[in-house]
């Protein structure tokens, strides 16, 4: 017995027959159960998509915090090991001296506490040539430790405005800085 039959089956053709009638109860129980399971599986498979949407949401935010450690360790590998100015001083000092730069000023500013980090600024002031310059700029972001670069003033040097064959006649004032993560 199909669906379509059930339709063209009177209501007291039913009545009579009462085999028919107890197909087509069971029939409709049936149906009713199966949609009811359907209804169930259904909402528990949005459930599930929704969970799945999470973790995957989570899963990535883990993955980011994980790449962010592996940067601090990073960082907190290149700041200061002597956590001091002192250590500034001397990467500074070092780099001048291998580009041939003679210093003309050095002061070493208070460390600010930040929280995480503390920084560790020092002002720099020399007198050199555009081609020393880049070279000790170069050498500072090359070095293994994470040196930062706040300020850079270079003008021509007042005493040798008026000689152009001479090589040392940019006045360059600097503010460096590093880091100690904690």
């Amino acid at each position: 017995m199909d669906i379509q039959s059930l339709q063209k089956i009177d209501v007291e053709q039913i009545i009579k027959n009462k085999t028919i009638a107890i197909s087509v109860a069971i029939a409709l129980v049936s149906l009713l159960f199966a949609r009811s399971m359907f209804v169930n599986k259904s909402k528990k498979i949005s459930a599930f998509r929704k969970t799945l949407s999470k973790e995957l949401k989570l899963e990535k935010h883990i993955k980011e915090i994980v790449d962010l450690d592996v940067k601090i360790s990073g960082y907190k590998k290149d700041s200061l090991e002597g956590a001091s100015t002192d250590e500034l001083i001397k990467i500074a000092t070092e780099t001048l001296k291998n580009n041939n730069i003679s210093i003309q000023s050095l002061n070493p500013e208070v460390p600010i506490d930040k929280g995480l980090y503390t920084k560790f600024p020092i002002r720099l002031g020399f007198q050199t040539d555009f081609a020393r310059l880049g070279k000790f700029i170069s050498s500072l972001e090359n070095n293994k430790k994470s040196l930062f670069i706040s300020s850079l003033s270079v003008s021509k040097s007042a005493r040798e405005q008026n000689v152009v064959e001479e090589k040392e006649n940019l006045s360059v004032e600097l503010k460096i800085w590093s880091v100690l993560i904690k």
